[in-house]
């Protein structure tokens, strides 16, 4: 063999080589590309994670599944001894028997939910973007009344922006949900309909349980440093909000489910599940001035720090320095709401 065929060969060997090192680079950078890249979120598997857009909100893709919501008899005993002194354990059974009747929940599709609570940095991001315009007002609990300066900006507690955003209400997280559709679906109309939305109040205790059907999702008791709340044995209890992420997640791999903040539903108040859908869509009937809030927050009690726990914001412009929001998202063969 010549020298020219040996040069010639081994060039070829080494340009073959490169071009198999490019293909493999390209491929790996494909297969790791996130699903915000141009994936279609509505073909991942569930447990995966995708964002949609830089300022959008990292979301868990949750599964289709049936669970018991609310509190059976014995739970709202459990819970209410639990409440503690028996002038206490009065008001707590008036609020646990809400809970009631214990009912079966059909989530017919999966969809996805926010891996957190929205931040201050996110909504900050709104707010400007959508140059949308909020009045100040808002109830410090470490106050227990209403601060005509406070406003999300100035909630009278120390926040950074990779804490929950609080002193917002049902409207202002509709408003974001809009906002969050026409930053994603470029040329919708200006209704804002799309896919992200707030969540209904059957498909946030079916994310909160994450298939369990303890309390909590980490057991009947609260334990220690399981979440933010007064009595929770967290750095936070009664203080402040903590920033997302600080606790470990539940079963779905969802963070700060429990405590820290309440999250706003896109439910009307009822005063008990009688009539509830069984569907896991919104109740869009009933006292629509109130809005249900779930959760708990770093300035309650344990007992709001419950899957099954319920409360209402009276009215629903109210505007607290322990309540924020998350959202969802819907994919295409997910019911619609009520």
């Amino acid at each position: 063999m010549s020298r020219y065929q040996v040069t010639h060969n081994r060039s070829i060997a080494s340009i073959l080589g490169v071009a198999a090192a490019f293909m493999v680079a390209v491929l790996i950078v494909m297969l790791c590309r996130p699903a915000s890249a141009g994936a279609d979120p509505s073909e991942l598997p569930v447990g995966a994670s995708f964002r949609e857009c830089a300022d959008c909100p990292e979301m868990v893709v949750l599964p289709a599944g049936e669970f018991l919501m609310g509190s059976s008899d014995a739970d709202i005993e459990r819970d209410v001894a639990a409440a503690g002194l028996l002038f206490t354990r009065f008001f707590a059974r008036s609020g646990i028997e809400a809970e009631a009747p214990q009912h079966r929940v059909r989530v017919g599709d999966k969809f996805a939910v926010g891996k957190y609570p929205v931040t201050a940095s996110q909504f900050r991001e709104f707010f400007q973007q959508a140059h949308y315009q909020m009045a100040s007002g808002c109830y410090v609990s470490s106050l227990d009344r209403i601060r005509p300066d406070a406003n999300w900006l100035n909630p009278m507690l120390q926040q950074s922006d990779q804490d929950p955003v609080v002193c917002v209400n049902w409207s202002d997280a509709k408003a974001y949900v809009q906002w969050l559709n026409k930053k994603i679906l470029v040329g919708i109309d200006d209704s804002g309909k799309g896919p992200y939305r707030l969540l209904s109040e059957a498909e946030w205790e079916y994310a909160a349980r994450a298939g369990t059907t303890t309390a909590r999702w980490w057991g009947n008791d609260i334990g220690q440093n399981n979440a933010a709340c007064e009595g929770c044995g967290s750095a936070w209890d009664g203080k402040r909000t903590a920033p997302v992420g600080s606790f470990r997640p539940n079963q779905f791999g969802l963070y700060d489910m429990l405590g820290n903040v309440f999250q706003v539903t896109d439910d009307c108040w009822h005063n008990n599940f009688d009539g509830a859908p069984a569907d896991g869509s919104a109740w869009l009937s009933g006292r629509c001035d109130e809005r249900v809030i779930r959760g708990g927050a770093f300035a309650t009690p344990p007992s709001p720090v419950r899957s099954a726990a319920r409360g209402h914001w009276d009215p629903a412009v109210t505007r607290t320095s322990d309540s924020g929001f998350r959202v969802a998202r819907t994919f295409s063969n997910a019911l619609p709401p009520r």
